[in-house]
């Protein structure tokens, strides 16, 4: 069995072709577990007039979508766990191909391949080749792998000793699952299982509270040095959405952010040098 977990934030223009994507999965032994963080829309109605008994809807009050996914988390019956926002959808046998590799790897996750915006070739997010992930930090880096919400699976106890921290409201998947990839092994599919709609992702592009971003609250010390590169893009992306709080980043971060790249810039000349002798 596994769990679907959605956390919904009005997001009514969605949120029913999302569970119509669920419903129509080849795998069947699945429950749906919709928690509704306090949405102020015709979410809930939506979600009601599906009679599927398979669809679980739980309503709670703002508290943002790390605290609905850990909510969602408690609330799982299945061992296996999956996130899905509720603008994505999921591909017909998006759960089987999940489940069967889990089960087959015995590993701790399972991610696989997914489309971004629409279905077509150019839309593929990477071309890795399925296998175990050596250096997922490394991939991540260079844009090969990714196991966000909608196309990887987590075993529950995981969740619950990495949950997602319910201060933060922007790049908490990150957070948590820099967490998991640290920790646990992952095996990647390479066929995809979901499309990545990012139909509201303008909404949270800017926070004015920075205390609430992920890119505030980075720790750098006893990382490995692939994890201090993907941190560093995620330093150097603050620069620039918040060009009014430089002075903020330098008092919180130092001298950091100038080290890295010159050891980036000293790793790719190095490995310049290697390649030509």
């Amino acid at each position: 069995m596994i769990s679907v977990v959605i956390p919904l934030y009005n997001k009514a223009e969605t949120i029913s072709r999302c569970l119509k994507s669920v419903l129509n999965q080849s795998y069947k032994n699945f429950e749906c577990i919709v928690v509704d963080d306090g949405s102020t829309d015709n979410s809930a109605e939506i979600v009601r007039t599906f009679k599927d008994s398979r669809i679980k809807y739980f309503f709670k009050k703002n508290g943002g979508v790390s605290s609905a996914r850990n909510f969602g988390v408690k609330c799982a019956l299945a061992d296996n766990i999956i996130f899905l926002d509720a603008d994505d959808l999921l591909m017909e046998n998006a759960l089987e191909i999940l489940c069967n590799r889990m089960n087959e790897t015995k590993a701790d996750c399972v991610a696989a391949n997914f489309y971004r915006r629409k279905i077509s070739p150019e839309n593929i997010y990477t071309h890795l080749k399925s296998g175990f992930v050596k250096n997922p930090f490394r991939l991540w880096y260079f844009n090969k792998f990714c196991p966000r919400t909608g196309c990887a699976i987590f075993k529950k106890n995981i969740l619950e000793t990495n949950p997602f921290r319910e201060d933060l409201c922007r790049y908490e998947d990150a957070e948590a699952l820099f967490n998991i990839m640290r920790k646990h092994q992952f095996y990647f599919d390479e066929r995809p299982v979901m499309v990545y709609t990012d139909d509201y992702n303008g909404l949270s592009t800017v926070y004015t509270n920075q205390d609430k971003d992920f890119l505030f609250h980075m720790v750098f010390e006893k990382k490995t040095w692939w994890e201090k590169m993907c941190l560093l893009h995620f330093l150097n992306q603050a620069y620039i959405i918040y060009p009014s709080q430089n002075k903020k980043l330098e008092r919180v971060y130092g001298s950091k952010r100038a080290e890295l790249i010159a050891e980036r810039l000293f790793f790719y000349l190095f490995s310049k040098l290697l390649h030509i002798f």
